[in-house]
């Protein structure tokens, strides 16, 4: 076996030199670059600084993606006072202030350099219900996302709760109308201040109308009449709305959408029986549970109800039990086959 060959001094005097010279231009490069770095962030702040890359007026904010809010509405929810750095713009509290002021589900804010100015695309909330929230519902309930009510229509929820019990037939009709009806919201209320026809110290006892999303979000309605927006309510109504259903809505309006029933209406006001209004007739389900799916299958297949019953004498068709349907008559229950 032959020995190992012996480095000398010399070498490794060689080699210690090389690697230092390696170290020491490895330094040098990691130094000019961040020289350099430093050199073009200053430069860029000092350019951005510069007159040209101010926000004049509103003119330069560019709003992508809303459809029933105009434009200048969501421009006068931004805390922005003109002229301004865009240096000195902050994306997160203009996301916020428009997603606190207006009915927006999600707001994203970028700079623009040229031309300078700023891009913000919106996704506003996409109502599919009008809903009356129940007198009880309590404002602070609802979740961190959605919008409060405004100040009148805490009022009005505060105001109902000591009052529930009392509420005339009369009035309970007349909310029914306006949920029907929103649109002449501001004509009723003008007629019901009018002196000689009710006591302007009377309180309304009337749940606040709300937008409600696939999510059970809900805005309420006057964020958009306030505003001027025109554009076509939801068909589907929801009365007695409450923040506790959230869950039960997210999970229900999807069965709802895919069904070939079609539901006019929902009374949610009492838990214990959640009521549906169809183009087929009016439907008791029970408590809202798993088997909503299956209800609403069985109500399909009893669309030729009416041919086989006098309508006139039907009151309801009770779906607590779905695998035993009942026809609720004006004298008495009967059972009714279910046609497979």
């Amino acid at each position: 076996m032959l020995p190992p060959s012996r480095v000398s001094q010399t070498d490794l005097s060689q080699r210690r030199h090389t690697l230092r010279r390696q170290r020491g231009f490895n330094s040098l490069k990691r130094t000019w670059r961040l020289i350099a770095a430093g050199g073009l962030a200053t430069g860029l702040m000092w350019v951005m600084m510069q007159p040209l890359w101010v926000l004049e007026g509103p003119e330069q904010v560019k709003i992508e993606g809303a459809e029933r809010i105009s434009e200048p509405t969501l421009q006068a929810l931004l805390p922005l006072d003109y002229p301004q750095s865009l240096l000195k713009v902050k994306p997160r509290q203009l996301e916020s202030a428009l997603q606190a002021g207006a009915p927006i589900q999600s707001a994203q804010v970028s700079r623009r350099l040229f031309p300078p100015g700023l891009n913000i695309q919106v996704v506003e909330r996409q109502p599919v219900a009008i809903a009356e929230l129940a007198l009880s519902a309590s404002p602070a309930r609802q979740t961190p996302a959605t919008p409060p009510p405004s100040d009148a229509s805490k009022a009005d929820l505060d105001t109902s709760k000591a009052d529930l019990n009392e509420v005339p037939p009369s009035e309970t009709e007349s909310n029914k109308a306006d949920l029907n009806n929103p649109g002449d919201l501001n004509k009723t209320e003008a007629s019901t201040a009018t002196p000689d026809k009710a006591d302007p110290n009377k309180k309304q006892k009337r749940g606040t109308l709300v937008l409600l999303d696939e999510a059970g979000d809900w805005v309420p309605l006057d964020q958009y009449t306030n505003q001027g927006q025109v554009f076509e309510l939801p068909k589907l109504k929801v009365i007695g709305m409450r923040a506790d259903y959230r869950q039960a809505w997210s999970e229900m309006y999807p069965i709802l959408r895919q069904s070939p029933v079609e539901v006019l209406e929902i009374d949610w006001r009492d838990p214990s029986n959640l009521k549906l209004i169809t183009d087929i007739g009016t439907a008791n389900l029970g408590s809202y549970s798993g088997q909503f799916a299956q209800q609403l299958e069985v109500l399909d297949r009893m669309r030729s109800l009416p041919s086989q019953k006098d309508a006139d004498q039907v009151e309801s068709i009770d779906l607590r039990s779905p695998t035993i349907p009942r026809l609720k008559m004006k004298a008495e229950y009967e059972v009714l086959p279910v046609n497979e």
